[in-house]
Parts: structure tokens; sequence; C-alpha cells
């Protein structure tokens, strides 16, 4: 068996092996939160 060397491997991360939709709308909630801002919500929030 010949093994092949690979220099890089790329992954469809977002939205093919992880939807991070809840993760990232809850980083943009906190960051709101504390730079003393209007809590946008989970539903906009969701939809940066």
């Amino acid at each position: 068996m010949v093994l092949e060397r690979f220099d890089a491997i790329v992954f469809d991360w977002d939205g093919t092996l992880l939807d991070s939709t809840a993760a990232i709308a809850g980083a943009i909630r906190g960051a709101a939160a504390d730079l003393g801002l209007p809590d946008p919500g989970p539903e906009r929030a969701a939809q940066v």
C-alpha cells in the first residue's frame, strides 16, 4: 500500500460538520452585554 502525504486538508466545517449558529449568536449577545448594548435577542443575533 502506498501512503500519500498531504500538505493540507480542508474541511467544510460550518453547516456541514457542525452548525455553529447557536454559538455565534451567544457570542454576539454576550459581546453586546459586555459593551452595554441592547440584547439583540437570539433570532436577530442568529441572522449574522
